[in-house]
């Protein structure tokens, strides 16, 4: 077996395991961080990544935020 079709062989086994929730919400992020830089001219004050990183920051935050928050804050009081 050639080395490409042992690594697709992992990665499709890999994929197929996984929940993608995790993949697509990364794509979705980078693509709009994307979208961003192309909007801006290219500026490199609007870097894809530091956006896409920041975007998935601010989104698990407020997501934490709204799941757990309610769960603990009885036990704090």
């Amino acid at each position: 077996m050639t080395w490409w079709r042992h690594r697709s062989t992992i990665s499709g086994v890999y994929l197929s395991t996984t929940p993608l929730l995790g993949l697509t919400v990364i794509m979705l992020a980078c693509q709009a961080a994307w979208w961003v830089h192309r909007r801006s001219g290219s500026s490199p004050l609007a870097n894809p990544v530091k956006i896409a990183v920041a975007a998935l920051a601010m989104g698990m935050k407020g997501l934490v935020t709204a799941l757990l928050l309610p769960v603990f804050l009885p036990l704090l009081q």
